[in-house]
């Protein structure tokens, strides 16, 4: 059994007696029409590179604000304005009109004449063909994700960093009940408190890990020491097992297995793991497809070596 959709909305607000549907830990201005759109750090927050209160400071928050922008423009999208990247973004609408106008002069956006609207520009066409030259492990992954969901009754879930969030780029459902395979794609989900999360942690460099757990120290305030002991639990397990368990995530509702996604020449560090309702998925059973789901990991990582030696 699958998690239901209504099970993966965050928090009990209601506007006019109805529930408010929101993605995980993020505004809604920036989910709009599906897209991800990167946020700033918090005010307050300290960044690993230790940047606040240097003389580049403005710089680097103008040069974030840009990539926001850039961002801002999804698959389906031809054109935009200055107010729909403000909504996306959350980023004022003057501010908005000074980053265009400049991203316009360096070629990474280009106006419309006929309606003053924005498309991304050649540099930024650019930049996307020679990402594109990089292993998509992503991509790779997908086929076998679906194969396996189908075989062992399970939903598969792929996900990548999003600021101190762990972002779903691909999930592969059990159900037919489910008509999109994309019902969830782009949610963001705890980064110390899922084994999609956890499971990106413990795959990261010694010097990665130790950054990235700094920023969330920071941001976790208080709650920190159990974030703390949950990140401890996943490294111990990782290291004994090669994956981490993750039981009663969404209020008690979904338990979940998970493990790191790495491959040389890969675009960016992945995590996978299955889950399902706690109900029909019992740790015993998580324990049981364990085995099962090592296999598909070295099976997306073989194919991604055949991939790669193909060019």
């Amino acid at each position: 059994m699958t998690v239901k959709a209504t099970d993966r909305q965050a928090g009990n607000e209601t506007q006019d007696g109805q529930p408010v549907r929101r993605s995980v830990g993020r505004p809604p201005t920036a989910r709009a029409r599906g897209a991800v759109v990167p946020t700033l750090p918090a005010q307050g927050s300290r960044s690993p590179s230790g940047y606040k209160g240097s003389p580049d400071c403005e710089l680097i928050n103008s040069l974030a604000r840009g990539l926001q922008v850039l961002a801002a423009f999804g698959p389906d999208d031809d054109l935009l304005g200055n107010k729909d990247i403000a909504a996306r973004t959350g980023i004022p609408k003057p501010s908005v009109s000074r980053l265009t106008d400049t991203l316009v002069k360096l070629n990474f956006l280009q106006q419309d004449a006929a309606n003053g609207l924005y498309r991304l520009g050649s540099a930024t066409i650019a930049l996307g063909l020679t990402a594109r030259q990089s292993l998509d492990l992503a991509s790779i992954a997908q086929p076998f994700m679906e194969r396996f969901a189908l075989e062992h009754g399970i939903s598969v879930e792929l996900g990548t960093l999003d600021g101190l969030e762990i972002r779903a780029c691909a999930i592969r459902t059990d159900t037919e009940s489910v008509d999109r395979t994309d019902l969830y794609l782009g949610a963001d989900f705890a980064l110390d408190d899922t084994a999609l999360g956890l499971a990106f942690i413990c795959g990261l460099p010694a010097e990665a890990r130790g950054e990235l757990l700094a920023r969330l120290k920071t941001a976790r305030g208080d709650a920190w020491p159990a974030s703390e002991a949950r990140v401890a639990a996943a490294l111990t397990q990782y290291a004994n097992a090669g994956y981490c368990l993750s039981l009663g995530e969404w209020g008690g509702r979904t338990n979940a297995l998970g493990a790191p996604l790495t491959a040389d020449g890969a675009d960016t560090p992945l995590s996978l793991c299955i889950m399902g309702a706690a109900d029909d998925v019992p740790p015993a059973r998580l324990e049981e497809l364990a085995p099962y789901f090592m296999g598909l990991i070295a099976t997306i990582r073989t194919a991604a070596r055949q991939k790669q030696r193909q060019g």
